[in-house]
């Protein structure tokens, strides 16, 4: 997710991920702060990342990584009651 806005501050970077928080000057947004604990929560236990990252030209850009799943191994693939 990209976002064009104000951006995140790198100092309050970690402190986002924590419940129930939100950042100062949130305007109208409505929330109780865990979109983001759920959303790092969700990812880690896919193995995986969500790190925020400053966007060029403002606003801040969410970056997830999560392990590619193995391919299917043939053998076992074509046996019978696969």
């Amino acid at each position: 997710m990209v976002d064009h806005g104000p951006g995140v501050p790198e100092a309050d970077r970690d402190r986002i991920f924590l419940p129930f928080q939100r950042l100062d000057g949130t305007g109208t947004t409505t929330g109780v702060g865990l979109g983001l604990t759920v959303s790092r929560s969700l990812t880690e236990a896919m193995r995986g990342t969500l790190e925020p990252e400053g966007t060029p030209g403002g606003g801040l850009t969410m970056a997830i990584s999560v392990p590619a799943a193995p391919a299917p191994s043939h053998a076992r693939a074509n046996r019978p009651g696969s």
